[in-house]
């Protein structure tokens, strides 16, 4: 039976909870966001962060940040599919490039 303290905080252990997967999450994009802020556009390849992609979705992600900036809506899609990132049909491919360039922390200025 839950104690009155938890019923009467239980909202804020649900923020509490919230916040640590954010963090977690977060904690695992960081290498990937760190390697590839760095990346000269067309020489080095990207970096992914440690999610299960099946070998078939990985042809749906760019190799380097000048792959990205030519990928279509069709491409954007696919690869924000297979990243997890939440979109909407009414964004723009440049919408997309930038979410997932932002998502790999691949430098805007590439897009």
């Amino acid at each position: 039976m839950p104690t009155n303290f938890y019923i009467e905080h239980q909202s804020i252990f649900a923020l509490i909870e919230s916040l640590q997967a954010q963090i977690k999450e977060l904690k695992l994009l960081l290498p990937t966001k760190l390697y590839n802020n760095r990346l000269e556009l067309a020489t080095q390849q990207l970096h992914f962060p440690p999610i299960p992609i099946s070998p078939g979705d990985r042809q749906h992600l760019p190799n380097t940040g000048k792959e990205l900036r030519m990928f279509d809506v069709r491409e954007c899609d696919a690869a924000c599919r297979v990243l997890g990132i939440p979109i909407s049909s009414e964004d723009t491919v440049t919408e997309k490039r930038s979410a997932i360039a932002e998502y790999l922390g691949v430098p805007s200025d590439f897009l």
